[in-house]
């Protein structure tokens, strides 16, 4: 609910741009999270590959980052908690991983975020007429975010979760810009510049010393047992 709800509310307050330049933090909360409550150790190496990722997802939004201003400070507040609660959603659904099924974890935090939502928007008594659409764009746009976004996003964040360490796994959300970069190329014709491609290459570097450094810290895990 923190997530999905915060995202919708902080985005009527900032740009969508200043938005996803907080997106890249998901790792280093998740990290955060995941070690306070002993989930697993970090290694030097990890750290460097989850900093030098984040950095480069900054990067990728930057380079193409609109001059709108930053919002309101609520609004800025509400994506730093958003991204705290998607931090928190990772972390905590590992020892849930272990005695249920991803399918299972999934339907169940998102049936009750989903109540949640609802009970927001009937407190916030939204008009009929907002969820009246005509045409097929809106209702193509909802199916694709129902079963893609949100179905399979988030039973492949689950499905991970079980099989990786939560850290490793927020490491790799920061590939979202990367990949919105190029999907804008591909279907809307938006070019990428020389910045944005070295802000990308960035991005896949921190990623292979982060999962170089799971493998070595596995590895060493090993030898010690």
């Amino acid at each position: 609910f923190g997530n999905v709800f915060g995202t919708v509310l902080a985005l009527t307050m900032i740009p969508s741009d200043v938005y996803s330049t907080y997106q890249p933090t998901i790792p280093v909360w998740t990290t955060l999270i995941s070690t306070l409550v002993g989930y697993e150790t970090v290694t030097g190496v990890i750290l460097v590959g989850i900093a030098t990722s984040v950095v480069g997802a900054i990067l990728v939004e930057f380079s193409d980052a609109l001059d709108g201003g930053s919002g309101s400070l609520l609004g800025n507040l509400l994506t730093i908690a958003q991204c705290i609660s998607m931090s928190c959603l990772i972390v905590l659904t590992k020892p849930l991983l272990k005695l249920y099924t991803p399918l299972t974890v999934t339907a169940w935090y998102y049936s009750i975020g989903s109540a949640f939502t609802l009970l927001a928007a009937l407190v916030a008594r939204l008009p009929l007429s907002a969820f009246y659409w005509t045409g097929l764009e809106p209702w193509a746009a909802l199916v694709y975010v129902a079963i893609v976004a949100t179905l399979y996003a988030y039973e492949a964040y689950s499905w991970a979760i079980l099989r990786l360490s939560p850290t490793l796994v927020a490491a790799f959300s920061t590939l979202q810009p990367v990949f919105t970069v190029l999907l804008n190329y591909l279907a809307l014709g938006s070019g990428i510049g020389l910045p944005t491609a070295a802000a990308g290459l960035v991005v896949v570097a921190g990623l292979s010393i982060t999962v170089y450094g799971k493998y070595r810290r596995d590895k060493a895990d090993r030898v010690a047992a």
